[in-house]
């Protein structure tokens, strides 16, 4: 079972650290001198001199099964992505992440599968990550394997232990993947390496039988092979490098400097504050947003490409839109900053397929150029501006909401998908902050609301109801009776002449 435990609260706008033991090891013996209590050692003295969030993780890592049985590597790093996109206290925070031995490998294996994973909770985490730190990690395999049987010939190895053999072919192709997701991410990376041999003994009844030495991370597989990353040699052996007596040692000095780095490039990165002059009923409906909800927000508003589940037809079906999701693709191909889709003033406005409609466009835009970023946001029906700033602050990682300039001053660039505005759209509030995103350079607006607002949008798409064809054709598919249905020419009174060809009519009945 895995657990994290957090044992420094630092400032909340600097990224949090979150340390990984290594086989056979402990979330806090692993990382603690012996001189050292388990409420002041290294761990402890990294979150005060960084200012920095300090999580430790404890997970399966048992070297024999006589012990207790632990997943591959693979495993453990999906169980262990997982679990820290799940942690309500890490939300929104850029994320440093470093790994003892065995730990950083299964960073690595986290990273690799993440990327490759539709689970859009953990890709959005995965894009937390800001930088890794590797300490005696057998990037290429270690001894350790070898010498745990020499040592015991009735040792039970568990998966892990056998995949970090010396060369393993398993950890080669883990490390050229993973070298290509940090080339994709532009991860800052620092490697230490140990330089000394862990002396072990075998014993009977007490009495030692054959000792051995062993450089159980060589120099070699220490180094992950990243262009512009050494590693640095540190005096000790594999498990008493990650052990410093004090804060004068070199791996906590180094570490604290490396963590400083990436703190200010993470806050310069950051999108500078903006006088967007806001009207004061606007701050102070941000004030009413609930933010120890929003740090536990699970969700990710970033849509995962045209396959994204959240782009899929309500009801598996969708045609007869071809001259409004033209009209939506001009505009999402253009270089317009803002469109508004709204209904035609005819009956059963609210379920005329805006949505749909914008929708089936994103899907064939994403399909078209997939690195573009698109941000799907649908609110409530009666949301307010508070609700919608909330949305939009969980939706990008923000982990505080201060204010609603804070807000809109730090939205990440791309195209955001707003459905289902109306009751923001009726407030001057919500006029006010829709204004100001879409003052904002760098951030595109496609909003569907059954309230058309041309004083902010200008002229809207308007949504009406399907062709006669389309019409018929829905009601047909959706029809549910046990009686046939007349030819389409009698079908099209009722349809057409007393349903109003309503594009949500037919599956309602």
């Amino acid at each position: 079972m895995a657990e994290l435990k957090q044992l420094h609260r630092g400032r909340s706008d600097r990224p949090a650290i979150v340390f990984m033991h290594g086989l056979g090891g402990d979330w806090i013996d692993t990382w603690r001198h012996a001189q050292a209590s388990a409420g002041d050692m290294w761990l402890h003295w990294v979150g005060q001199d960084c200012q920095c969030d300090v999580w430790t993780l404890q997970y399966d890592a048992a070297i024999s099964a006589w012990v207790a049985q632990a997943m591959p590597i693979t495993d453990q790093g999906d169980q262990v992505s997982d679990l820290l996109a799940t942690e309500p206290g890490l939300k929104g925070k850029r994320l440093i992440l470093v790994g003892h031995s065995m730990g950083g490998l299964v960073i690595k294996a986290l990273l690799v599968q993440a990327r490759t994973k539709s689970d859009q909770r953990i890709r959005a985490f995965v894009q937390q990550v800001a930088a890794l730190g590797f300490v005696a990690t057998p990037h290429n395999g270690s001894q350790l394997a070898g010498v745990a049987q020499a040592l015991s010939g009735t040792l039970r190895i568990n998966p892990q232990m056998d995949q970090m053999r010396a060369h393993d072919p398993t950890l080669r192709q883990l490390n050229q993947q993973f070298r290509n997701v940090n080339s994709e991410m532009s991860l800052q990376v620092r490697v230490f390496a140990e330089t000394q041999d862990v002396t072990l003994s075998r014993r009977f009844c007490g009495i030692p039988l054959r000792t051995v030495g062993v450089r159980v991370v060589d120099p070699s597989s220490s180094d992950p092979g990243l262009e512009g990353v050494t590693a640095i040699p540190m005096a000790g052996d594999h498990f008493s490098i990650c052990k410093p007596r004090g804060r004068q040692e070199h791996i906590h000095k180094s570490l604290c400097d490396f963590i400083a780095g990436v703190v200010e490039v993470v806050q310069r990165s950051g999108v500078a504050p903006v006088d967007l002059h806001l009207p004061p009923q606007l701050t102070a409906a941000s004030a009413q947003v609930d933010v120890s909800r929003l740090t536990a927000t699970r969700e990710s508003a970033v849509l995962i490409g045209p396959h994204d589940v959240r782009l899929q037809p309500a009801d598996g079906r969708f045609f007869g839109r071809d001259v409004e999701v033209a009209q939506l693709l001009a505009f999402l191909s253009g270089s317009a900053d803002a469109l508004m889709v709204t209904a035609k003033e005819i009956s059963g406005v609210g379920g005329i397929g805006k949505t749909e409609v914008c929708k089936a466009a994103l899907k064939v835009w994403l399909g078209k150029r997939p690195d573009e970023v698109v941000y799907f946001l649908s609110l409530p029906d009666g949301a307010g501006v508070g609700e919608l700033l909330g949305r939009l602050a969980s939706g990008v990682g923000l982990a505080q909401v201060e204010s609603a300039e804070q807000v809109v001053a730090t939205l990440p660039n791309g195209l955001y998908y707003l459905d289902n505005l109306e009751s923001v759209a009726a407030l001057d509030a919500g006029r006010a902050l829709l204004r100001a995103m879409r003052s904002r350079q760098g951030i595109r607006l496609l909003v569907s609301s059954r309230l058309s607002l041309p004083s902010v949008f200008g002229p809207s798409v308007e949504i009406g109801v399907l062709p006669r064809n389309a019409a018929l054709r829905l009601f047909r598919e959706a029809w549910l009776g046990r009686d046939t249905l007349a030819a389409d020419a009698e079908l099209e009174k009722f349809v057409v002449g007393e349903l109003g060809a309503h594009a949500l009519i037919a599956p309602a009945l």
